[in-house]
């Protein structure tokens, strides 16, 4: 694993039909440290999401080890990770949701939320209900009552 590599043969690629973005003859890139520079749509983040198999190219091969990325799927994408900038998930999403997503996208026990407690402004009343306390809570976000 040490000696990854990652080619690209012939790769083009276009977000909209006949409109080519991204066209890469041959590269390689070796073991390291890769440094990606250009202006902004250059296509840099295109070229790693090709790399990653998450856009498909429309021509041309892309291969990790020796292995192509769109025939042996599983095995060419198992020594490498990509963590892009802006991810791909709902925005809508907990962080808890998303690491127990990835947990189970990835065969693993599921992630184990521990339940918040509510801030000390809160105090129980004789009565057993929760109550605020207005000082500690003066100018800050209302904890939700139950």
């Amino acid at each position: 694993m040490d000696r990854l590599r990652i080619s690209f043969r012939g790769v083009r690629f276009a977000y909209q039909a006949g409109v080519t973005v991204l066209d890469v003859p041959e590269l390689e890139i070796g073991p390291g440290l890769t440094l990606l520079r250009g202006a902004n749509g250059a296509g840099k983040t295109t070229l790693l999401r090709l790399a990653a198999g998450v856009e498909r190219p429309d021509a041309g091969t892309i291969a990790i080890d020796g292995r192509d990325l769109w025939v042996e799927e599983a095995r060419a994408r198992k020594p490498i990770a990509y963590v892009p900038e802006q991810p791909d998930l709902t925005p809508y999403a907990t962080i808890a949701e998303i690491l127990s997503l990835v947990a189970r996208l990835r065969v693993s026990p599921p992630v184990r939320r521990r339940r918040r407690s509510p801030p000390r402004a809160w105090r129980r009343s004789p009565l057993g209900r929760s109550v605020s306390c207005p000082r500690a809570n003066a100018g800050g976000p209302s904890w939700p009552r139950r």
